[in-house]
């Protein structure tokens, strides 16, 4: 089983997360690798180019999957529409699958125990969507008890129809 052995840390994340943030912000801004050494060198830091280009590397494939995944969200929400609930669930499926690819990558977990960790956040999401869905069907019926209310007792007067919405309302 020879074959390149993926490297799974780098020099910098020994670094100071102030010196983490200035490299993060020099790639992002497109720093060339040996300017960022020469920064890091006045800042009294240590680091080889090949290294911080294996960092840099992987760092700005991270951001690029991050970047796409918004992408892909925002197209999601454009074409569910914003009160859709199955944009949340499109989303949810999309992150899932980023979750289960990125886990797969870095070696963390195997396909059976993704798939356990895909069912139980499906799981998480069904029962928020459950409840998303309760307390839009409780407002309604809020709102149904109130009108009933208003129809059948026209003589009580306003300030008792104001304590009996709020009433009704305090506990959607």
């Amino acid at each position: 089983m020879g074959g390149k052995k993926n490297r799974r840390h780098y020099k910098v994340e020994a670094f100071p997360e102030p010196i983490r943030e200035a490299i993060n912000r020099a790639l992002v801004q497109g720093v060339t690798y040996e300017e960022l050494v020469k920064r890091i060198a006045a800042e009294g830091y240590d680091i080889g180019k090949s290294s911080l280009h294996r960092y840099g590397s992987q760092f700005l494939q991270k951001l690029e999957r991050v970047r796409l995944v918004r992408e892909q969200a925002q197209a999601v929400v454009k074409e569910a529409g914003p009160e859709s609930l199955d944009m949340q669930d499109a989303i949810s499926q999309l992150a899932v699958h980023q979750i289960a690819e990125a886990l797969l990558e870095m070696g963390v977990v195997t396909d059976e125990p993704l798939h356990k960790l895909a069912n139980a956040f499906a799981n998480l999401q069904r029962s928020d969507v459950m409840r998303e869905r309760f307390k839009a069907d409780f407002a309604r019926k809020a709102e149904k008890a109130v009108a009933n209310i208003e129809r059948k007792a026209k003589s009580l007067d306003p300030e008792t129809m104001r304590v009996i919405r709020e009433e009704i309302y305090g506990i959607a």
